[in-house]
């Protein structure tokens, strides 16, 4: 960051340069707040993951300070504002991760994102919002973790769910799942080598999703694009004993997700749709 830094300080263009910590969603608020205007611009520098803390907390503060009027002038399938455009400078990339910069072939050093920022054009490209609250920029593998996750150790292990895309069921609950796929980019397309998504575009208005169901002792891709993508997670199906009374206690379901190199553990019904070209980054 401090070569970034030093990099923009060269243009005579350039007035001022503040490197801002942020260690928490108040830090990336109170910069946000500084960075409103359009003579100020961004560079948030960090993986996959600080992207989306940021662009997460640009979101919910487009949602505050939007009214009904400002809403009623939005497209059909925005329900945000256009979000103001940053930099990404990669740092820390984990190895074993997507990373959208390269996905998305934007600048890599720091003397080339601080041209992108000074000299650049701004490229405008769409959001994964979700009914839990967050927002997704490169993508979501459900199942077939991207590194070792948990017990499962990186290997996808059986779950069931209902998942449509748009008004279209994928799968039948009933059906053993060993990952979901769900891209705004390439990075989270396969289960080891085996591609669930062909093309994933970040411009394309819509989410793609590609689904690994165990059919007969084999891995059957099943793949569809629309503006959004639901998914319900379902008991394990089992064979009721002719004598038992009762059901057998199951666990209530589960899945572990990778979600633009963020581990977590799906446990509840959840929406992802798109936002066509809410976003922007400052690329050469």
């Amino acid at each position: 960051m401090l070569s970034c830094a030093d990099e923009l300080r060269a243009y005579p263009v350039v007035k001022q340069v503040e490197i801002r910590p942020a260690q928490s969603d108040a830090d990336i608020d109170v910069t946000l707040t500084l960075t409103h205007d359009a003579q100020t611009r961004l560079v948030v520098a960090g993986s996959d993951a600080i992207a989306r803390a940021v662009v997460r907390r640009m979101v919910k503060r487009a949602l505050a300070l939007g009214g009904k009027s400002q809403r009623a002038g939005l497209a059909i399938d925005r329900t945000i504002p256009d979000l103001a455009p940053f930099a990404l400078l990669p740092l820390d990339a984990d190895p074993g991760l997507p990373d959208l910069a390269r996905a998305l072939q934007l600048p890599m050093t720091p003397h080339e994102v601080a041209a992108a920022v000074v000299t650049g054009t701004v490229r405008r490209l769409d959001l994964f919002r979700n009914d839990r609250g967050s927002v997704t920029l490169h993508g979501v593998l459900l199942g077939g973790a991207v590194a070792a996750h948990h017990e499962t150790q990186g290997r996808p292990v059986a779950w069931w769910a209902r998942i449509d895309v748009d008004d279209t069921a994928l799968c039948d609950p009933n059906e053993p799942l060993l990952a979901c796929a769900i891209g705004n980019a390439t990075g989270y397309s396969q289960l080891g080598t085996l591609p669930l998504l062909t093309a994933a575009d970040p411009t394309s208005g819509t989410v793609s999703v590609g689904l690994a169901v165990s059919v007969d002792k084999e891995i059957q891709v099943r793949r569809a694009h629309g503006r959004a993508v639901s998914i319900r997670l379902c008991r394990a199906p089992y064979a009721r004993s002719l004598d038992s009374a009762a059901d057998p206690p199951r666990e209530q379901p589960s899945v572990p997700f990778t979600d633009d190199g963020v581990d977590g553990v799906l446990r509840h019904a959840c929406t992802w749709w798109v936002e066509r070209a809410a976003w922007a980054l400052y690329t050469e």
